[in-house]
């Protein structure tokens, strides 16, 4: 690792600085399951945004501009907010403050056109696809005088202007308070044509720093703690206060235990509901729990996901029926993942857009052999044994062959995989945990094994952990693109962040 050296060597600061931009192209994609655009490249902008002034369209010169921001009349919340942030970033850059303009006028001389307006086709010489663009993708692209920000209502459009104004202007979000936007009287981007997306649809660096909503944005960040509203474009949650470890919390022991015994495990013959599950295998306890996740999916039925998932322990029911059907997929999560899968199957006939979250976790990380989740189940896998000190795939280490192992077999019958996934030292939070040799590498093998949704636990209690702006800051960069060259990354921000030693 380089990351120490390059704070204080100036030399080497300035040849991260003079790397060459790589430009990706419409038609790059991901693997078709996903529907997602390959993601970008992302390098220290410095060398990008000077050479950039040379060419390209003058947005800003001598501190003033001809340029209007223009957004649709219908335009969503974060469309609205997209405008307003270009706007203020162009004059802390420049000075200038560029107007904002709805599409009901007529398209101006010099436009800067956000999202699909019904001026983005004649300006760009054809029609605007916003279908494989999901919620978080967009098009960067440079027509005559103008430029246009291509990107669907949710999130896409106000993706883009954070990353024309980092990638082509320079500025930078290191943390909820640290920017470092840059000043300057002139500002062009080059002629442009790029079209890009995530690398993961969930995207959760699950740090302190993390979930200020402004910041979180600025880092394309849209997991479910972050304090992302409408303007943001909002977030993947989970809803009705069911985010993980769910079982007591849906089905209280101290509720039922008394007077049903039988719904909760059995562990050497005794029913108990001492740190132990519940009976998956009795259909009582499938009626009582869906009913009461059915009543709370009522009251908050606009989240996507909600989570059906084992207590934070082990304890997991060994009845004849339970142990019997476990043995069959030679695994804990066979009757998991049948429990789960009838809740799951009652909750799309009245809930059809919800999705099911339960855990891969400890007794049930390894996959059942013959049953498979249903479309409307997330298996959340977690890496909680493994070794972290290597990449999770070249681990001799015994957890670790294990993991590579199970994540393949849950890769092969889901579409809807999540990880969860752990990056500090959670003993102690300000220890060295020299671990940053490993982001990127894990990150990209999650992304070639599939996973669409990446939770990233770290120092999550407290805003003072060891290097946790930095973490938090690379590991969003990371889960948008893990391609990118990952020293340039911890070069900027040392750079940025912290200036000259």
């Amino acid at each position: 690792m380089r990351i120490v050296l390059v704070v204080g060597r100036r030399n080497d600061r300035e040849r991260v600085r003079r790397r060459v931009r790589v430009r990706f192209s419409k038609e790059m994609t991901m693997p078709p399951h996903k529907h997602w655009l390959a993601a970008y490249c992302l390098v220290a902008a410095s060398g990008s945004v000077c050479a950039a002034q040379e060419q390209g369209l003058p947005l800003v010169a001598g501190g003033k501009s001809d340029y209007v921001i223009v957004r649709p009349a219908e335009s969503s919340p974060s469309q609205i907010y997209a405008a307003e942030e270009l706007q203020a970033f162009v004059k802390q850059m420049t000075g200038a403050e560029l107007p904002i303009a709805t599409d009901t006028a007529e398209l101006p001389a010099k436009a800067i056109l956000l999202g699909a307006t019904r001026h983005t086709e004649r300006a760009l010489g054809g029609k605007a696809d916003l279908s494989a663009l999901g919620d978080d993708g967009f098009t960067l692209r440079t027509a005559g005088p103008h430029l246009a920000i291509v990107g669907g209502p949710v999130r896409g459009t106000l993706y883009g202007v954070y990353e024309l104004l980092e990638r082509y202007g320079g500025c930078r979000w290191y943390a909820k308070h640290h920017a470092a936007i840059p000043k300057r009287e002139t500002w062009r981007v080059p002629t442009l044509n790029e079209t890009q997306g995530p690398a993961f649809v969930m995207r959760e660096p699950f740090w302190w720093g993390m979930f200020d909503g402004d910041f979180a944005a600025r880092c394309k960040a849209n997991g479910n703690r972050m304090d992302l509203t409408q303007k943001h474009g909002g977030k993947i949650r989970f809803g009705a206060g069911l985010f993980v470890h769910t079982f007591n919390n849906l089905v209280p022991p101290s509720e039922f235990f008394a007077t049903h015994p039988e719904y909760f495990s059995e562990l050497k013959g005794v029913r108990t509901a001492d740190h132990a599950q519940l009976c998956l295998t009795n259909p009582n306890v499938v009626k009582l729990l869906t009913e009461r996740l059915l009543a709370r999916i009522r009251k908050d039925p606009d989240a996507k996901l909600y989570s059906v998932s084992q207590n934070d322990w082990a304890g997991y029911c060994t009845c004849p029926k339970c142990s019997e059907l476990d043995e069959r997929e030679g695994s804990p999560s066979g009757t998991m993942i049948h429990f789960v899968n009838q809740v799951a199957e009652a909750v799309e006939k009245e809930f059809p857009h919800a999705w099911i979250e339960t855990l891969a976790y400890h007794y049930t990380r390894h996959p059942p052999k013959t049953l498979r989740p249903r479309h409307n189940v997330v298996p959340r896998l977690c890496s909680i044994e493994c070794d972290f000190a290597r990449p999770l795939d070249a681990s001799p280490y015994p957890q670790n062959v294990k993991f590579v192992e199970d994540i393949k077999g849950w890769a092969a019958m889901t579409d809807k995989l999540y990880i969860w996934d752990y990056t500090t030292n959670f003993g102690h939070y300000i220890g060295p945990h020299p671990n940053f040799a490993c982001l990127q590498g894990n990150v990209k093998f999650f992304r070639d094994h599939h996973v669409v949704g990446l939770f990233e636990q770290g120092a999550y209690q407290a805003p003072h952990a060891e290097f946790a702006e930095l973490r938090a800051w690379a590991l969003a960069k990371l889960l948008w693109n893990p391609d990118q060259d990952v020293e340039a990354l911890y070069a900027d921000f040392f750079s940025g962040y912290y200036g000259p030693a």
